[in-house]
């Protein structure tokens, strides 16, 4: 039961952690003033909060699922 629960959270820490690197890659981009950046800002933006809310919902349910799991053991 601990276990798929920590495998699904894992999942959900994979995606925050995406949308982290992804956040490093604009920032970079930004700093070095590469041209085009501009262009494709809104497009990185969205791929980084997708990849947030992915991550977060992931964690959540998966923490849901192990807690009402280990619950209906101890009843």
């Amino acid at each position: 039961i601990l276990a798929s629960g920590f495998r699904s959270i894992s999942f959900g820490v994979l995606f925050i952690t995406l949308g982290i690197l992804v956040d490093a890659v604009q920032s970079y981009l930004q700093v070095e003033g590469f041209s085009g950046v501009q262009q494709f800002v809104t497009v990185i933006l969205i791929i980084k909060l997708v990849l947030y809310v992915i991550g977060t919902y992931t964690i959540v349910i998966g923490s849901k699922k192990t807690g009402d799991k280990l619950e209906s053991l101890t009843k």
